[in-house]
C-alpha cells in the first residue's frame, strides 16, 4: 500500500505542481479554494484582491510549520476557524455576505497540505479537501449544505463523516490518504 500511495503522490504532483514549489502549492490551494466558491464582493477589483492573496498565502504558510509533526483533527479545526476570523478581521468588506467562509479556509488549507505532503515536506495531514468532486466518489455530491456554502465547523464535520464512513472500509488508511487514492481514480 506504501508504493502505491507513493505513486498517487507523485501522480498528483505531475497533474498539479509539475514544478514541486510551495509557490505553486500555494496558487494552487487558493485558486482551488476561489475556483467554485464565490468569494469576493462585487466591488472587490482586481488589484484589491492581489494583497488579499498574498495575505492568505502568508497565513497558510504560517499555520503550515506544525504539520511537520503529526497534528489532531481538533488542531487542524481550530486552525480552519483561524483562518476564516483573521481573513474577515483583515478584509471582511471585500468578501461576499457571509465572509470568508469555512469552505474557503478549509479547502485552502487542506489543498495545500496536501501539496506539503505529497512534496515530503509534512507528515500526513489529519483531513482531505473536501468538495464535489470527493463528496460525489462516495455517492454525496448533491449535499446539503454544498461544499461551497459551509460555513460552521459543524456543517464541515458532517460532509467529513459522510468520506469517513467511506474510509473506514480501509481502516489501514489515513484520511487524507485514502481521499489522495480515491482521488486518482476519479474518472479511470
Amino acid at each position: 500500500m506504501e508504493e502505491e500511495i507513493l505513486q498517487a503522490k507523485q501522480a498528483f504532483l505531475q497533474d498539479y505542481n509539475i514544478p514541486g514549489t510551495v509557490i505553486m502549492a500555494l496558487t494552487k490551494a487558493i485558486n482551488a479554494s476561489v475556483q467554485h466558491n464565490h468569494t469576493y464582493h462585487q466591488n472587490c477589483a482586481g488589484e484589491l484582491r492581489e494583497p488579499i492573496r498574498e495575505f492568505w498565502k502568508g497565513r497558510l504558510i504560517a499555520l503550515s510549520g506544525k504539520y511537520i509533526d503529526k497534528q489532531k483533527v481538533a488542531t487542524y479545526e481550530h486552525d480552519i476557524l483561524s483562518l476564516k476570523e483573521v481573513m474577515d478581521e483583515n478584509f471582511g468588506p471585500s468578501f461576499c455576505e457571509g465572509g470568508f467562509k469555512i469552505s474557503h479556509a478549509q479547502k485552502s488549507i487542506s489543498v495545500f497540505l496536501k501539496h506539503l505532503w505529497c512534496l515530503g515536506a509534512i507528515v500526513t495531514p489529519p483531513q482531505c479537501p473536501v468538495d464535489r468532486i470527493i463528496l460525489a466518489h462516495v455517492g454525496h455530491g448533491n449535499v446539503r449544505p454544498s461544499w461551497t456554502k459551509v460555513n460552521t465547523i459543524e456543517e464541515h464535520r458532517a460532509h467529513v463523516a459522510l468520506l469517513e464512513a467511506h474510509r473506514a472500509l480501509t481502516p489501514h488508511l489515513a484520511l487524507a490518504e485514502w481521499e489522495l487514492l480515491a482521488f486518482a481514480n476519479v474518472g479511470n
